[in-house]
């Protein structure tokens, strides 16, 4: 499209003072003078509502007609191969349709609950023929059509404020009217497991204080900025992780087109993956959730993690993930930034996908273009969406304001009082510090240095907010969005007594950082004492009054007691001393093992045995804490011990990119048998979805290499059919394997096996020439698994005791508990084969490790230790 269309997204803030690089404002240290910076004086600012993309809507279609245009694309653009709307297109001149967010389904959206979106599409059309609200029009009255809708645009504006505020007031200062930071870093200071979304005006990831010292290009930044670890392993040009996203190492740039007249210099032609910013606005936003902290330069911010006192290019802190949906335009003579509905619907749906827990949205907000079902996708797949109130002294809620499930954020300043600026009302939800906030910036006019600048507006009181939930989800990763939000709303100061007609529409306070991470913690292990989990023994003394040959009151018998002196018939004698070893609860608190009321330094701590390492697989694309996107070729491991994440197995290193892995284990000497769901070649064999591939590694991890040859020929056993692909496999100590299958089995030694159950295959011979015999393992359709196809097993590990660790396909019910696909259950049982029988438990719960609702696992082992 070379048409220029009108763009919007309200953004606010106030007041800019830039301070350059050869200035460098320092972590915890006055700031020097200011230097003299641009005017950014406005004539006429640009409305808040009522702006509308020229040339572009949305229009979601129905089911059938989306299948047609996927087709008709491949034909001619601009086609759908339906005629009542291709005489639409063909009149209005519709140059061109295509899907608003890439890689939707209605099976991944219905995998968490969320709004399909896969018949939402872009229309681009002639804005001389006709208007984007009759166009609209036109298309809701066709039956095709769910519902058409415009693109709102929503301006981002920024003056010039020469006065000189305190350094950093809102993350510490005397009165105490701030977000106590430095009490809040004695708790926490970021973790790299959690990612927020800047969705702005891009991001400066080469500022040496967001992207660490010598920050200059997308494949060198690092920093705290988040780095989509598929593509910085893969191959340049190429979509490595298969997200519809060509080398999106930091984020992407969603801005197609541009908005009233692009301002010079700025990027507005072209969605790519080069998301820098040219406004500064974004630039501002990221610094204060995410700036690193503690290296020596510029600022310090919420969750920037906590660095060793020196200047460093990797951080430690939340990673910030860049989503630039807009820019800098040309507005009666002024510069402005405007953001498009539309592009910030596509981010938030890109975000949800890749592992972002937070969303953080400084702009004005419109129900159009999409944004309705963005943010409840977002939402479903466990995130929350933190918005800028807006900055009109308003009492009234923007779309995004009037939604129950977006965090509404108002600004305060120095004294806890309400920003004279920002909106307020019943349907605020907090509030923040936004009155000269001191971050990161772009100045586009010295676009060679970097700069800080103070900036006031309920923008930057969002990524406070956004920040300070981040850092609490940094704490403990396994809470659920709702309770993150309920730890930072039930802990903010309560700050209506001073706050005169706004009492009560300022949310539930102010943001209080310190109080919310202490509310997570208990008492710590006293000093000297034994961590949590621990093996402990204790010293008690015990009562010695006998009664049946047991200690009165204790129940223990009295061989196991150690008595002096020792009674000569062999029991201890009433008033004697006598003591017990005991085994403690060892989660310590307040100097004694609890339930024990006894004291820590009276106990002998040995550490716990390790925890097996978990290897698991995943049937789509995943987005994995301190990792980035897993491929559905990939296997990562997880240890329990540390809760960290890391690559085991990395797919596309082996070219083992056609189809996911759909069962593998791990045998004792390292190598892996591997099955796949679709057909592959690999060093000169042939594997089909129902055979198993050993592969012999020379290496692993993020730079995998090795050979693969054929383990079980599947044919061989007459297994050829769709339904008997091999969707899981474990090896019993003795050899046999042990398998099951996405559908139904018909093969000798079972009949109809079914897609729940799992059977043994004892090997006669193996490779090229397989043979042997089949039987039944467990029929877990005695134990409450049914043929629903959710509740098909599809990744199990078999335990030395016979336990047996298995996912299902989806969600499934039996006997005690329920659980979802990124779940696993634990199941002992007590006979096996045709009549199987048993009982259940919880081994892990999906959130648990920090998979996101939209996690399925496909394949899973443990690497015993």
């Amino acid at each position: 499209m070379n048409t220029p269309k009108t763009l919007t997204a309200c953004c606010t803030l106030t007041a800019a003072a830039l301070v350059p690089a050869d200035h460098a404002v320092r972590d915890h240290s006055a700031p020097p003078p200011l230097t003299p910076v641009r005017s950014l004086v406005k004539a006429d600012t640009p409305p808040e509502q009522g702006l509308l993309v020229r040339d572009q809507i949305v229009v979601q279609f129905v089911t059938e007609a989306t299948h047609s245009i996927a087709e008709s694309r491949a034909m001619r653009v601009g086609s759908t191969g339906l005629d009542s709307l291709d005489v639409i297109g063909y009149l209005l001149d519709v140059t061109n349709i295509e899907p608003q967010f890439k890689g939707s389904s209605p099976e991944k959206a219905a995998a968490i609950g969320a709004p399909d979106v896969s018949g939402y599409h872009v229309v681009d059309f002639n804005p001389q023929l006709v208007t984007p609200r009759e166009l609209c029009a036109i298309y809701n009255a066709n039956p095709l059509v769910l519902r058409a809708e415009p693109i709102g645009l929503h301006p981002i504006y920024a003056d010039v404020n020469d006065t000189y505020f305190s350094y950093q007031w809102h993350l510490d200062q005397s009165n105490d009217s701030d977000i106590d930071m430095p009490e809040a870093w004695d708790l926490q200071t970021g973790s790299e497991q959690i990612t927020v979304a800047i969705l702005d005006s891009g991001v400066r990831y080469y500022h040496d204080d967001l992207g660490g010292q010598g920050a200059s290009s997308l494949q060198n930044a690092r920093g705290n900025l988040w780095r989509n670890t598929a593509e910085d392993a893969g191959q340049a040009g190429v979509d490595d992780d298969g997200n519809g996203f060509i080398d999106d190492y930091l984020g992407w740039d969603f801005v197609s087109s541009p908005i009233y007249t692009c301002w010079n210099g700025e990027d507005c032609t072209g969605s790519d993956n080069d998301p820098r910013d040219f406004n500064g606005h974004g630039t501002h936003c990221a610094g204060i959730v995410g700036a690193l902290n503690n290296n020596g330069f510029m600022v310090s911010s919420v969750a920037g993690g906590r660095g060793n006192g020196s200047f460093s290019s990797d951080g430690n802190g939340v990673r910030l993930m860049s989503c630039k949906i807009g820019h800098s335009a040309q507005y009666s003579g002024s510069e402005y930034g405007f953001v498009s509905m539309n592009y910030a619907a596509q981010a938030l749906y890109y975000a949800a996908d890749n592992g972002a827990r937070i969303a953080s949205c400084s702009w004005g907000s419109s129900n159009s273009g999409g944004i309705g079902s963005a943010i409840t996708y977002f939402n479903a797949a466990g995130g929350l969406v933190f918005k800028a109130s807006g900055n009109s002294n308003s009492q009234s809620a923007d779309y995004m304001g009037s939604r129950s499930d977006v965090i509404n954020v108002a600004a305060t300043d120095q004294s806890d009082l309400r920003a004279s600026f920002s909106n307020y009302g019943t349907w605020i939800d907090i509030s923040a510090p936004g009155v000269d906030i001191l971050s990161t910036y772009h100045d586009h006019n010295d676009a060679g240095t970097d700069y800080a600048a103070y900036l006031s507006g309920t923008s930057m009181a969002t990524p406070l907010a956004a920040g300070a939930a981040a850092l609490i989800w940094s704490a403990d990763p396994s809470m659920s969005a709702s309770q993150v939000w309920a730890t930072l709303r039930d802990t903010a100061d309560n700050i209506d007594s001073i706050n005169g007609s706004a009492a009560g529409k300022l949310g539930s306070g102010r943001v209080n950082v310190e109080a919310a991470l202490a509310s997570l913690v208990l008492d710590p292990d006293p000093t000297g004492a034994c961590c949590a989990d621990f093996v402990c023994s204790i010293q008690t003394e015990i009562d010695c009054l006998l009664e049946g040959g047991t200690y009165f009151g204790d129940n223990v018998p009295c061989s196991q007691i150690n008595c002096s002196p020792p009674d000569p018939n062999g029991a201890c004698c009433l008033g004697t001393s006598c003591s017990l070893e005991t085994e403690a609860n060892c989660d310590a608190q307040g100097g004694t093992y609890l339930g024990d009321d006894t004291a820590c330094d009276a106990g002998t701590c040995e550490p716990p045995a390790n925890s097996n390492l978990l290897l698991i697989s995943f049937r789509g694309n995943t987005p994995i804490p301190g990792i980035g996107t897993v491929r559905n070729d990939d296997i990562v491991s997880y240890d329990p011990d540390t809760g960290q994440w890391a690559m085991y197995f990395d797919g596309s290193d082996v070219a083992f990119n056609s189809g996911a892995i759909d069962a593998f284990c791990l045998l004792d000497d390292g190598r892996l048998l591997v099955s796949k769901s679709a057909s592959i070649s690999l060093d000169g064999n042939s594997f089909d979805d129902s055979d198993i591939m050993l592969f012999t590694p020379t290496s692993l991890g993020t730079n995998t290499s090795g050979s693969f040859e054929m383990y079980f020929d599947a044919s061989d056993m007459q297994m050829t059919t769709n339904g008997e692909d091999i969707d899981g496999l474990a090896i019993l100590p003795d050899g046999r394997l042990v398998l099951s299958t996405a559908g139904t089995t018909k093969i000798s030694g079972v009949t109809n096996h079914r897609d729940e159950d799992l059977f043994v295959f004892t090997p006669t011979s193996l490779g090229e020439n397989t043979s042997g015999s089949i039987q039944t393992y467990l029929d877990n359709s005695d134990v409450g698994l049914n043929n629903s196809g959710s509740e098909d097993v599809d990744a199990f590990h078999i335990h030395p005791d016979g336990r047996v660790t298995f996912s299902c396909v989806g969600n499934f019910t039996v006997s005690g508990l329920s659980g979802t696909d990124e779940d696993l259950v634990n199941f002992t049982p007590t006979s096996t084969g045709s009549q199987t029988a048993g009982a259940f438990e919880f081994f892990i719960v999906g959130a648990d490790l920090g998979l996101a609702t939209i996690s399925d696992i496909g394949g899973y082992c443990e690497v015993e230790r």
